[in-house]
């Protein structure tokens, strides 16, 4: 018999793919699109030209502690005395919709500042109406604008522009890869797909974001860089399997592919979203995973939902399966023990080193270019003694004397990081009585309001050393309590610490959790706890050696980043091996009959074949998983555009993990501690550690048919493994043996030799492979029919789904079941391996018992060989399922039939059909 063909179709493959020229044009390409980003964020820093602005510190202003400024303007070029700024700019300001207050401060010289408080319900365009007031009422003056609002408005629109030239390129450039792999059609569906999700996964992200608080988790960028590798991930794979749909119309075709990828994103998204929750409990702000997932969601959402009906519409995705993956690169797989180790004590000694305590200090005005007017306006009011929209407010209970306040007063003005304290006994400079104060403006019921104006920025790591200061400045004589925005930044950062490190606890568990939901194997979680522990700590590890000195915020973004590319690739490559396990041989699945013979050749061939599922998993899955998270670390360098020193250490921050992980997390360790496992093959570099429980004692490979028949015939009494005739014993009623009239040995023959026909196609074994899956789990909806789920072999909504499904629904109404040996599997010959790939098999099938719901024999069927046509479709994940099939008769007999005993002519039927 000649071998039976290769499951892969063949190559297709471009022949400018195939040639070196192909690589370094996409790498000068990359080159020249990182130094392009560099040149033009260098150039947008230096469009704010410095100015000069008043240099006189001020003496005056009545401030009413209720009504702190949040918007300050520095006005330079007219005098104080000037009437236009009291009759008209002043009173203009305070009739604006959303303006509470305006307080101006005066120079000696007469220049101005001033300060206006926002009302709660204020939004963004108030700011550029007050803008637009002082420059129409004072259009020869040149008009500053600062404050925490500015500042905030500024830094978000930096950030936002820098997100937008970081991803619009790498787009551009994923979209030129695959038009270039699989032409123009599909190259600007797929791309505009992630332009689209990454935009709405990025705006809804900022709008679940809330208002700025300082920290990049109530910006756009996590969602962005979430979105972004979620949807090129996603697109991979619906390429992939637009290569084989499943389908008989578009309908049919989109609800397939979605029902396909529907699992992966469940257990992804549901493991982030309890995390989010459970941070969002714990926190005071909004938690970075709340964006990430919401990002994260919208975009998995829009490529769904739009790119399988684009596809449906499109020309066949050609089955170029190798593409820019064609090289056979070694894995985890080819090291030894030893060197592994080594890289898993490198991630360990990165982890190590990211135990230090995050940065406290948030994202402020000091975050912007020097030349960025917010930032300019809060260096200066700070030089002339502080900024007050970032005061403090200081509660002094009202049972302290008015000399214990001033005291009080007078220590605070004298801290390094005070500019000046104003309360109801005066101003305070430097522990000086510098101007007298409406007393009754700094009294509220029961407690004296003071205001400390600090010469740092609200947000710094200076002003959360203040509040400390503060918190015991009152001493034993009376306890103060704080508000204010240094206050609020201060809950914030603090948060944010506290979790960073419950987030990498339950981002490490959830991946456990979604391991142990797809193969029910407690040490695969655990080992997958394990490495997610490894990877994260290595991704703070590395961030702190790029960025140096950095905040909890940010770390969380890259470890959430870093923990949805590997939870894509976790998932999908455990849930390719074990479809695989479902339609393959392995040790697990040889004990229903299907291999004659399972002595040392054909076990060799067994570890060969699982190896090889495990490369194939890894190609597929690496290849969409891994291609995306290089598609985030592009987007990271894009970051080098922008003009904000937080966006640039965090994209190379990003960049630089996402290499780490991608080389040692993913590509070498992966493999080996859940691929090898999962299959249950032994690990070359460390037999013992890696080998699965049914390969260390062969009685249960051996006894393991004798056991599924027990369990089929509702017997669960223990079986005595050491007992060669394998009767059941105990107190049970029946003492009918597991198969009559065999022995143990005798349904697993081992150490005969090879069967010619096996010899001759163990060579080639694909075909074999599958189809002989394919018998046995049709076969197992037979022994357990209440147990079945038919689509896993068969393709719906076709007329063999409908017949058998109406079929397996009369064995459960009457309560029948059938034991015995599965078929054994003589010939399989591909007459087309095309799909849908049609197959002529010859089977034969041993005797079977049929069973009634009380474990009584109702009929036997005689042993026989038949001949059939089958018609196998293949969905993405590589697992086929049966289409169509023709039964063409029966030939001859293997062994010679048992006399049946008289079935009542129902039972007849149902036997006949099964």
């Amino acid at each position: 018999m000649s071998p039976s063909p290769k499951i892969s179709s063949p190559s297709r493959r471009s022949a400018y793919l195939s040639t070196p020229a192909f690589f370094r044009r996409f790498v000068t390409l990359l080159l020249a699109s990182v130094l392009l980003l560099f040149v033009a964020g260098s150039a947008l820093a230096t469009i704010d030209a410095p100015r000069p602005l008043v240099g006189e510190p001020y003496t005056s202003g009545v401030w009413d502690p209720s009504e702190l400024p949040d918007v300050a303007l520095l006005v330079s070029g007219v005098e104080s005395a000037d009437p236009t700024m009291e009759r008209l700019v002043i009173p203009a300001l305070r009739d604006l919709p959303g303006v509470a207050a305006v307080t101006a401060e005066l120079a000696p010289s007469g220049r101005i500042a001033l300060h206006v408080a926002l009302a709660p319900e204020a939004d963004e365009n108030v700011v550029a109406a007050i803008r637009s007031v002082v420059a129409s009422s004072l259009p020869d003056a040149h008009v500053a604008l600062g404050g925490r609002t500015v500042a905030d408005q500024d830094l978000l629109s930096r950030l936002n522009r820098s997100t937008v030239v970081a991803v619009v390129p790498v787009v551009l450039l994923l979209t030129a890869l695959i038009t270039l792999a699989f032409g123009g059609q599909l190259g600007i569906a797929a791309g505009g797909t992630v332009g689209l999700s990454t935009l709405l996964g990025g705006l809804v992200g900022s709008q679940i974001a809330g208002k700025f608080d300082g920290t990049l988790a109530t910006t756009a960028v996590p969602a962005v860089l979430v979105a972004v590798l979620v949807s090129t991930v996603l697109t991979l794979r619906l390429l992939e399997w637009f290569k084989n749909p499943i389908g008989q119309d578009q309908a049919e075709a989109i609800r397939n592919s979605v029902r396909h990828l529907l699992p992966e994103a469940g257990l992804l998204f549901g493991g982030l979203i309890v995390t989010a929750v459970l941070l969002e409990l714990l926190g005071t702000g909004r938690a970075t995973a709340s964006v990430v997932a919401a990002g994260g969601i919208i975009a998995a959402i829009i490529t769904l939902g739009a790119l399988p009906a684009l596809l449906s519409t499109l020309d066949r995705v050609p089955s170029n399966d190798e593409g820019l993956f064609s090289s056979e690169l070694p894995d985890g797989r080819d090291f030894p023990i030893a060197v592994l180790g080594g890289f898993a004590c490198f991630l360990l000694g990165l982890g190590l080193f990211a135990i230090r305590v995050p940065s406290s200090g948030l994202l402020d005005e000091s975050a912007l270019s020097p030349g960025v007017s917010a930032r300019r306006v809060s260096e200066q009011l700070i030089e002339l003694g502080g900024d007050p929209s970032s005061a403090i407010l200081a509660e002094i209970p009202g049972t302290a004397s008015g000399t214990e306040i001033s005291a009080w007063s007078a220590s605070v003005s004298e801290l390094q990081t005070v500019g000046w304290v104003q309360t109801s006994a005066g101003r305070f400079v430097a522990g000086q009585l510098v101007a007298e104060t409406d007393s009754t403006l700094f009294v509220q019921d029961d407690v004296t309001v003071a205001i400390v104006t600090p010469t740092v920025t609200a947000r710094s790591e200076a002003a959360q050393n203040l509040i400390r200061q503060l918190e015991t400045s009152g001493g034993e004589v009376f306890a103060i309590e704080l508000s204010g925005a240094p206050v609020e930044a201060a809950l914030v950062a603090a948060s944010a610490n506290r979790s960073l490190w419950v987030m990498i606890v339950l981002l490490a568990v959830s991946g456990g959790l979604a391991i142990l939901v797809l193969v029910g194997d407690l040490r695969m979680a655990a080992a997958t706890v394990a490495l997610r522990f490894l990877g994260l700590g290595a991704v703070l590890g590395v961030y702190r050696v790029v960025a140096g000195d950095v905040g909890a915020s940010e770390l969380q973004v890259a470890v959430l980043v870093l923990s949805v590319g590997i939870g894509l690739f976790e998932i999908g490559f455990v849930r390719r091996i074990a479809a695989g396990l479902e339609t393959g041989l392995t040790p697990s699945l040889a004990t229903d009959g299907l291999v004659a013979d399972v002595g040392d050749e054909v076990s060799e061939t067994l570890a060969d074949e699982r190896n090889e599922l495990v490369t194939l998993a890894l190609h597929r899955e690496g290849r969409a998983a891994m291609f995306g998270l290089g598609v985030t670390a592009l987007v990271g360098l894009g970051f080098l555009a922008g003009d904000l020193e937080i966006a640039r250490r965090l994209g190379v921050a990003v960049a630089a993990a996402v290499v780490v992980e991608m080389m040692i997390g993913t590509w070498l360790l992966r493999p080996v501690v859940l691929g090898q496992r999962i299959v249950g093959t032994e690990f070359a570099g460390n037999p013992a550690l890696f080998r699965s429980a049914k390969d260390a004692d062969p009685r249960v490979l051996a006894n393991a048919s004798a056991l599924l028949e027990v369990r089929l015939a509702g017997d669960s009494t223990p079986i005595d493994l050491d007992n060669p005739d394998m009767t059941r014993s105990g107190s049970g009623t029946s003492d009918v043996q597991t198969k009559a009239g065999f022995k143990w040995r005798e349904m697993l023959p081992i150490g005969r030799p090879l069967s010619a026909t096996f010899a001759e196609e163990r060579l080639s074994p694909e075909w074999r492979r599958i189809v002989g899956g394919l018998l046995r789990a049709e076969f197992a909806f037979q022994t357990d029919p209440s147990d079945a789920e038919l689509e896993t072999v068969f393709v719906s909504d076709t007329p063999l789904f409908t017949e058998l499904e109406n079929h397996n629904q009369r064995l459960r109404t009457a309560g029948l079941s059938i034991i015995g040996q599965g078929p054994e599997l003589v010939k399989v010959t591909a007459v087309n391996d095309e799909s849908p790939v049609t197959l002529a098999i010859t089977v034969d099938h041993p005797e079977r018992r049929l069973i009634n719901a009380h474990a009584e024999l109702v009929g036997i069927r005689p042993a026989e060989r038949r001949h059939g046509m089958l018609w196998l479709v293949q969905d993405p994940s590589g697992r086929y399922r049966i289409a169509e099939a023709v039964d063409l008769g029966a030939g001859d007999l293997q062994t010679k039939p048992e006399p049946a005993v008289a079935m009542p002519a129902t039972v007849q039927l149902l036997a006949a059909t099964s």
